[in-house]
């Protein structure tokens, strides 16, 4: 995967302009008992990204992840029956996020990690 980013980011340089955007996971931060495993490949694909990142500053490539909690799907609902799912933010307030990174009007913005946090009013939070 590194590979990828050292691809894509050279790639898009000469183009004066792009976002390498990657969907990771909460687990890369938030290592829960018997998810090792999962949280080391999630903490693994930030920090690649981080470096990605560092290693595009001062061009005009982006290099963002972002990561999210347990998304309000259907399959979801069916294996955690007991939760709040209104408390779950909605695959939509993702688009929008990704949207958003990939816009010029992101232009500025060159961090590695956009955290979602669940909120009443279903809105992501920049943390």
């Amino acid at each position: 995967m590194q590979r990828v980013n050292d691809v894509s980011g050279a790639s898009l340089v000469p183009l004066r302009g792009g976002a390498i955007l990657s969907v990771v996971a909460k687990a890369a931060f938030d290592h829960a008992a018997g998810a090792s495993a999962y949280a080391a490949s999630k903490a693994a694909a930030l920090a690649m990204m981080d470096s990605s990142a560092e290693d595009l500053r001062g061009t005009s490539v982006r290099a963002n992840s972002i990561l999210p909690t347990i998304i309000d799907t259907e399959a979801n609902r069916r294996e955690m029956t007991g939760a709040d799912f209104d408390k779950w933010p909605r695959p939509d307030d993702f688009a929008r996020v990704i949207l958003f990174l990939r816009s010029d009007d992101a232009r500025l913005f060159n961090e590695p990690l956009c955290r979602f946090t669940a909120n009443d009013n279903h809105d992501w939070i920049r943390q």
